[in-house]
Formats: C-alpha cells, structure tokens, sequence
C-alpha cells in the first residue's frame, strides 16, 4: 500500500525496497491474533465519539487536499441522516467508508447513496460500481442509481451541505474543490434541486425518483417525468442536462409507469381543483389516487 502511494524516487519507497529484498518476512497473524477485526471495530467506535476538536469553518472552499478530513469531523457530528450524491464510484475510496456507514447505520443514524448505474460508469468504474453498490446495499445503505446524474452533494441531518466538483466516493488525484454550506436555505435548496424528499407516491414506503411516464423527450428522446411548479406540473426530461419540458393540459391523461395499488394497473395524470394527483387508469372500476407531491 505504501510504495503504491509513494513515488519511485522518494527515500521510504527505496527503502521499502531494501527491506524487501534483504530482510525476512513474516506473516502477521504469527504475530498478532485477529489483528484487523478486533482493532479495526475498536478504532472506528472511537472515530464515530463526537470529535473534540473545533467545527469546520461555514462557508469555506477545500480543495482534494483538506475535504476528507473536514468532512469525517461532520460524519462524525451526524445524529440522524447522512445523504451523498457521488455520480461515480470507486473500490478504493468508497472501502474508506464501508465501515464508517456500518457503524452509523448501527446507531439508528441513516445512511443514503445516489449514483449513476453500475453500466453508466465507465472504465474500470463499471466493475467498482457494482461491487460497491452490492457492498453498500448489504450493509444496509439506500442505494438510489439515478442516470446521468451529475451532482457531487453530501447532506447531513438536513443542517450542513457539501457541494462542488469532488466525487466523494470515487475522487483520485485531480485538482476539484467542494464548499461547506450549514446554511438551512441551501439546505433545502439542494433537498429540492436534487429530489432527495420522500415522494408520498410511494405511499410512505420510502424514497423514489420523480414519476416516471411514457412521454418522449421533445430533445433527445428520453422518457420525461412529472414535475410541479408553483404554476401547476409539467413534464421535463429524466435527464436533468437536457432542456426538454412540455406543458401539461388540464384534460391529459398522461400514463405513467407507477401501478395502481388496489389492482395493479397503470396510473395517470389527473387534475382537480385541488392539484395534481395520480389516478387508476381503470376508473371508475378502479378509484384508487395517489398524489404527486
């Protein structure tokens, strides 16, 4: 791990070699019994205590070289939720933070993960992206892959934000920066900006993406999704960089791919007088709403 971290010609990694070459190795579980499972559980109980030391400044921009630190000192202040948006993911950085999360995760603390499809991250991501999404998934973390996603976004207890260029779970070695935001209208700014609520469409069962329809993409031909502004739903594009939207009618029944709790079928866009609701596309066989937001 060291020489791997080390450059060829700095004195240790020559000198790592020499112990290599010249001295006797011996395998550690002759020395030591259990070494990792025991130490290891020991040390993150001690990392998860709240930390003595003082708070990041508000508002401040790190770069690569002071965010890991700045941002363990707020994972380890976290009372109730932990939310990251890391659009790609690596084995190497997101092990940095398995056992973290299970340790918080232990303590009744949430923790949720959106990131790009396993078959969205290229390269060698491909392959880190399932495994870890695998191992997280595992150790109980909410999973969420949303596609084409781009945000870099940490949350915690809905009180501090991180947000910039760095992709947590997967950032190596380029120059990128994130900002330190505990103010509660950004906040909630990113919360709506990225879609992190619960959608009461999913009947409380938890957190899901935007709805979902039929609908065709006027720009690019991807499926769009139903939104709302203050000025009624609209639908717009399932990826968030492309500018395609389109006005809703109130007499539109838009299909979407949510099914119909009561009996299984597809529900639509409605509107009322009182907003925007999901109905059984079987009505009035079927009865069943739901609403959007």
């Amino acid at each position: 791990y060291l020489k791997s971290q080390l450059s060829t010609e700095t004195a240790f990694h020559r000198i790592i070699n020499a112990f290599e070459q010249n001295g006797q190795c011996i395998d550690c579980n002759n020395l030591v019994d259990s070494f990792f499972v025991r130490d290891f559980e020991k040390w993150i109980v001690q990392l998860l205590k709240p930390s003595p030391g003082p708070k990041p400044p508000d508002g401040s921009l790190f770069t690569e070289r002071d965010f890991y630190p700045a941002f363990f000192v707020d994972l380890q202040r976290a009372r109730e939720e932990v939310i990251i948006l890391s659009p790609f993911l690596s084995t190497k950085r997101s092990g940095q933070f398995v056992e973290l999360f299970r340790m918080l995760i232990q303590k009744g603390i949430g923790v949720r993960l959106f990131t790009r499809p396993a078959n969205e991250q290229t390269g060698n991501f491909t392959l880190n992206a399932a495994q870890v999404i695998e191992q997280m998934r595992t150790i109980g973390v909410e999973v969420t892959e949303r596609r084409r996603m781009h945000q870099k976004v940490a949350i915690i207890d809905r009180s501090i934000a991180w947000e910039g260029s760095l992709n947590i779970l997967s950032h190596r070695d380029s120059d990128e920066q994130m900002r330190r935001l505990p103010f509660a209208t950004a906040v909630n700014e990113f919360v709506r900006l990225c879609e992190l609520e619960e959608s009461p469409a999913s009947g409380g069962q938890g957190r899901t993406e935007p709805v979902r329809t039929f609908e065709e993409c006027p720009e690019c031909g991807e499926e769009m999704v139903i939104r709302v502004s203050k000025y009624g739903p609209f639908l717009s594009c399932l990826d968030r960089s492309c500018s395609g939207k389109r006005n809703v009618n109130k007499w539109d029944r838009i299909k979407t791919h949510t099914l119909c709790p009561e009996c299984g079928q597809l529900m639509i866009l409605r509107q009322s007088s009182k907003g925007p609701f999901l109905g059984c596309s079987d009505y009035p066989n079927c009865k069943k709403t739901l609403p959007i937001r």
